[in-house]
């Protein structure tokens, strides 16, 4: 399992300070036959405002969450810890839903604001993409999808691959959405596709705004001991899990009662948080958009922002 220092900022490198003590979500031991009840820690840094839990999912646990996405096993997992979630939420994102059409409209509204809306990509490939459906209408050529569910694609046009190693070619086009806020070691990621994108290459890159704050009272022993006891009992954690997501819509914080949960995001990123690993990469910025919380996936407000960024051209 990849580890981290809490102390430090994984993008930015400056100190990250303890927030909360959280549970990691009961459904997701239950899904990868673990029978610890695990607890986790949140921290965030002061400078550029990225947020993190120190417990990085092993290669095991990832395999469990996302290649039974979906699949009756996964539903019934969590079902059992969420009654609220439901078969609708996992397809939130199928071919031609509201959901889907509304993230390929805003991709469309970040290249139109970047000056970019004419420019055609060829040869694209979609980390994370799911079945192939949120490729925008300039992303022509061959086109790839590399996603652990290894479902059927919706166009068989489109090339599956297991690892960005496989793909042939350099791409002129990348888009990762909302794929960084779920794994352990992001910037490897970043990596990879630096690698397999070519020079004055396009970069988009999306993640779910959906940062919540805590109080000093989540940072005591006596809240860490609260949690054990609460995690023993299932229906008064599923109690006050349901309210904790409630109160968090509305309010944007944990209350002082509610759960503290490490669920499927592990990463909260903001915009100075992403910005200063392009830098790092010396890619160009070229726009921002979609700050505030203003996406909605079924009922439950996430809010996003899309980053479009182009590989700096190398010169000799």
């Amino acid at each position: 399992m990849w580890t981290v220092d809490s102390n430090i900022c994984l993008t930015c490198g400056g100190a990250a300070s303890f927030r909360a003590h959280a549970i990691i979500a009961p459904w997701i031991s239950r899904l990868s036959g673990s029978s610890i009840e695990r607890k986790s820690k949140l921290f965030a840094c002061s400078a550029c405002g990225f947020a993190f839990f120190d417990h990085r999912f092993s290669d095991s646990e990832m395999s469990a969450i996302y290649e039974s996405y979906r699949k009756e096993k996964y539903l019934l997992a969590r079902n059992y810890f969420e009654p609220w979630y439901s078969q609708n939420e996992a397809n939130a994102y199928a071919e031609g839903s509201k959901a889907t059409e509304g993230r390929k409209r805003f991709l469309d509204a970040v290249f139109y604001d970047a000056g970019e809306a004419d420019r055609v990509f060829h040869d694209c490939l979609d980390y994370g993409g799911d079945l192939g459906q949120f490729f925008p209408a300039n992303a022509q050529g061959r086109r790839f999808v590399l996603d652990p569910s290894n479902a059927t694609l919706v166009d068989p046009a489109i090339e599956s691959v297991n690892s960005i190693n496989e793909i042939p070619i350099k791409l002129s086009f990348i888009m990762n959405c909302n794929v960084l806020e779920h794994v352990p070691n992001f910037l490897a990621i970043f990596a990879e596709m630096d690698s397999a994108l070519k020079s004055d290459g396009f970069l988009y890159v999306e993640v779910p705004q959906d940062h919540f704050k805590t109080s000093r009272f989540h940072r005591s022993n006596l809240y860490s001991s609260y949690l054990d006891y609460v995690v023993r009992h299932r229906l008064l954690l599923v109690l006050l899990d349901f309210t904790s997501g409630v109160l968090r819509q509305f309010f944007g914080r944990i209350p002082f009662f509610g759960i503290v949960k490490q669920s499927e995001h592990i990463n909260y990123f903001s915009l100075d948080s992403i910005t200063s690993i392009l830098a790092k990469m010396e890619y160009e910025v070229l726009h921002t958009s979609g700050i505030e919380r203003d996406l909605k996936q079924r009922k439950i407000k996430i809010g996003r922002m899309g980053i479009l960024a182009r590989k700096k051209e190398v010169s000799f």
